[in-house]
């Protein structure tokens, strides 16, 4: 594993500076590296930010996913009426 990319991810995470795709590796990994938890927990203890639980992060990609499949859903219904 690269740590040190992770721990670079840590700074863009509280920055909101990750793509969906890095932000669900980067949940996926702290799920499994406690080491990483530890320190994202830290930082953010540092930042006077309230670290957000990986499950409440999870939960916002979750949604952002619902919502864009929504969007194709509406798109798909709205082609098939044209027809």
């Amino acid at each position: 594993m690269d740590h040190q990319k992770y721990r670079n991810w840590i700074e863009m995470d509280m920055k909101n500076e990750l793509s969906t795709e890095e932000k669900e590796e980067f949940l996926k990994h702290l799920e499994l590296c406690e080491n990483c938890r530890m320190e994202q927990e830290e930082k953010n203890k540092k930042n006077k930010n309230v670290a957000s639980p990986v499950e409440s992060d999870r939960k916002k990609i979750e949604a952002d996913e619902d919502k864009q499949e929504l969007k194709i859903e509406n798109k798909s219904m709205k082609n098939s009426k044209k027809r």
